[in-house]
């Protein structure tokens, strides 16, 4: 019964990098021999922590499903591309006995289509009411406008991450992933099995993804990177005695990070110093990403990095363990990126 984001998982979906023997082909094709080894490291980096971060979740008795890439069923491949798709949080939202496959654009987007499908068969014979909402053409277009630009009625476009159940509430935002469709649809779907369902936009306050923006890790303690007291406010209606930490701080932090990732001489190989300059800034700072997961009421999971929150969490009464999860910048996949809660247990409020 998964109503909340810290009850004790129970089972779990962790992505995965699939085989870049093809992207090997591709890089060294190029000129500068260098963009491929580099990028061979982060890659490689990159599939050992994902292994790590699975065993992880197995030792906390957690039940753990990885993904199977199908290079065959994906064009991704096709052209030369930094960022092979192994984040599966954004296709997955589980409520109460609801299972949300949120489906991309075509069978393109789809590169673990097979496992999906093994996956949500499996839920299903453990009980649970499995969904997929209908493929949107748009999903790529829809994602690349900006918020003054966002054609909220085109498609059925709905990513996982943009939604937070708060027990019967859910707060969700749209712009960028969402649109009026999509939300209308799963709005639809949860209410007919849970009629008490609240649904409370926050776009005003909140844009895209909201799994790095307002994390509740029990009904005593959340973060929040902006608009504090709103979030603050409503968290207080489900949970009386909860406090919101402000993580806003952190932004300028990764703004700064950012500036120095990327080059302004003209004459450096774009792509090489930009893959080495996320190599030597993990080497040097270690991981920036303060996104994290609860494990359990008690416990938080988040990468080694460089800011304070772990010891706010614990000055809360938190258990907080780091895992390395290297270049997730790179990515742009922190560790709820390649966490698919897909149950958790059942809860009752304080």
């Amino acid at each position: 019964m998964t109503k909340n984001n810290f009850n004790k998982i129970t089972k779990v979906m962790v992505g995965d990098f699939p085989d870049h023997a093809y992207m090997k082909h591709v890089y060294e094709n190029l000129s500068e021999i260098r963009i491929w080894k580099l990028y061979e490291k982060i890659a490689e980096d990159s599939k050992k922590d994902l292994d790590n971060l699975a065993v992880f979740y197995k030792d906390h008795g957690i039940e753990v499903f990885r993904p199977k890439f199908d290079p065959y069923i994906t064009n991704k491949w096709s052209r030369l591309t930094f960022k092979p798709p192994f984040s599966l949080s954004d296709r997955f939202f589980a409520y109460g006995d609801l299972v949300f496959y949120l489906s991309a654009t075509d069978d393109s987007g789809i590169p673990y289509f097979g496992f999906v499908r093994e996956c949500l068969e499996r839920m299903h014979s453990d009980g649970k009411y499995v969904f997929t909402n209908p493929l949107c053409l748009e999903t790529t277009q829809t994602q690349n406008y900006t918020d003054a630009d966002w054609p909220g009625d085109q498609g059925f476009s709905i990513d996982g991450p943009c939604f937070v159940p708060v027990e019967n509430k859910i707060l969700y935002n749209t712009k960028h992933c969402n649109t009026d469709r999509g939300i209308e649809w799963l709005q639809k779907v949860i209410t007919k099995f849970y009629p008490e369902t609240r649904f409370v936009d926050v776009s005003n306050k909140f844009t895209n993804h909201m799994d790095n923006q307002v994390r509740i890790f029990n009904e005593r303690v959340a973060t929040s990177n902006g608009s504090v007291g709103y979030i603050e406010k409503e968290l207080k209606e489900i949970y009386p005695n909860i406090k919101v930490i402000d993580t806003s701080v952190y932004e300028e932090q990764t703004e700064d990070f950012r500036s120095k990732i990327f080059t302004k001489d003209q004459n450096a190989v774009r792509e090489a110093e930009w893959l080495k300059a996320f190599i030597d800034f993990d080497d040097q700072n270690g991981n920036v990403n303060v996104s994290s997961v609860s494990i359990d009421p008690q416990t938080v999971v988040q990468t080694y990095n460089t800011h304070d929150l772990d010891k706010k969490l614990e000055a809360h009464g938190l258990k907080v363990e780091t895992v390395s999860l290297r270049h997730s910048m790179f990515w742009g996949a922190g560790i709820p990126c390649e966490t698919a809660v897909l149950e958790r247990e059942a809860h009752t409020c304080e």
